[in-house]
């Protein structure tokens, strides 16, 4: 009994701290659409990148602040998408 209760003790903290939190977010530079971060190919990728300045990233986990962010991400493929 005292082994079932903690099993159940364990799976409840697990459920209770699977939680989303916001890692990090941008401002996009962009004056207009002309000029993309991201790029994407609705059935099969994303890709993203920003060599100019302007680009403010924020890290609210970690109450920081970056300005003028150089940012190149590669390539990410899906081979199912989700709708």
């Amino acid at each position: 009994m005292l082994k079932n209760a903690l099993v159940f003790v364990v799976l409840t903290g697990v459920v209770a701290s699977a939680q989303a939190v916001t890692i990090a977010t941008h401002f996009d530079p962009a004056a207009n659409g002309s000029t993309p971060l991201f790029f994407v190919n609705p059935s099969t990728s994303v890709s993203g990148s920003w060599m100019g300045t302007g680009l403010t990233l924020h890290v609210p986990v970690a109450n920081l602040t970056f300005n003028d962010v150089k940012m190149d991400m590669a390539l990410v493929t899906a081979s199912s998408p989700g709708s």
